[in-house]
């Protein structure tokens, strides 16, 4: 074991604790013929949506869902609209969870709640 010069600021080593970092989600090491298919159908729409103009947040395979940015939501429509299976949104506390389905992926937006006057 070396020693360190704790007035030397340079030479200070901080040492981590070494425990294992568990992953977030599941580790996929085998492609499967039903994870070949989602991720063949988020990537087909994933392409469809960028070729439009619209900005890609983060997609869940697993699930068939891509988030987008809000400020995409009218290039979605403009190129999707005819497209659009299973609309629906959803109010929780200030947002608002807006959903359709393109070719069996739910396409997924947040939006601030708009207050009404009264």
């Amino acid at each position: 074991m070396t020693s360190i010069n704790p007035t030397n600021s340079a030479r200070r080593l901080r040492l981590v604790p070494s425990t294992a970092i568990e992953p977030a989600l599941p580790a996929c090491n085998t492609l499967t013929p039903e994870l070949a298919e989602k991720l063949a159908a988020v990537n087909s729409v994933s392409r469809g949506l960028r070729t439009a103009g619209v900005r890609i947040e983060a997609t869940v395979v697993l699930d068939l869902t891509i988030f987008i940015k809000a400020e995409s939501a009218d290039s979605l429509a403009a190129a999707f609209r005819q497209q659009w299976q299973g609309v629906c949104w959803r109010t929780v506390g200030k947002q608002t969870r807006n959903t359709v389905t393109i070719h069996g992926v739910r396409v997924v937006w947040f939006t601030p709640v708009k207050e009404q006057d009264q």
